[in-house]
């Protein structure tokens, strides 16, 4: 027992010594260090969300949403189409329906939906919200972002 105190005891301060002593490469910082992984996600930089009367021919109520978008890797890398990226809702979170999310190349991302598809009114835009992601073609995926609807007076906001 005390043959087994003895080699534990020489080992400990052996490795104490070797700390002090070794110098630290970037292998042996990799092993000890805890540092958060590269993250390669799409960010929404801003988000704009509106509904206006479209009038030609018949009035009709249309949403649309308009975000620019940047991606580390890249806004090219950014997928364009993403079939249920947005997400229409009441104020309270209750969604009412999915929505495409479409990326430009240059990093502008859009939505839109008739009102009468959704089954809501230009009337009431401050009562409804979008929450949305979008996504690069590694998949990675931004952090979803909920934007509150308002009136519009055209296309452009």
């Amino acid at each position: 027992m005390l043959f087994t105190l003895t080699v534990f005891s020489l080992f400990g301060c052996n490795e104490e010594e070797s700390k002090d002593t070794a110098s630290t490469s970037s292998e042996d910082t990799a092993l000890t260090s805890i540092e958060p992984e590269d993250d390669n996600s799409p960010s929404i930089v801003s988000a704009d969300f509106w509904c206006y009367v479209a009038e030609t021919g018949d009035p009709v109520d249309q949403w649309i949403l308009s975000a620019t978008v940047t991606d580390p890797q890249g806004v090219s890398t950014l997928k364009s189409f993403i079939p249920e990226g947005g997400s229409f809702q009441t104020l309270s979170g209750g969604e009412i329906a999915s929505l495409a999310i479409v990326c430009t190349p240059e990093g502008l991302c859009t939505a839109s939906a008739t009102g009468a598809t959704i089954g809501a009114s230009c009337a009431q835009a401050t009562q409804f919200q979008i929450e949305f992601y979008v996504e690069d073609e590694d998949g990675n995926m931004s952090t979803p972002q909920v934007v509150a609807g308002r009136a519009g007076t055209s296309a452009q906001g």
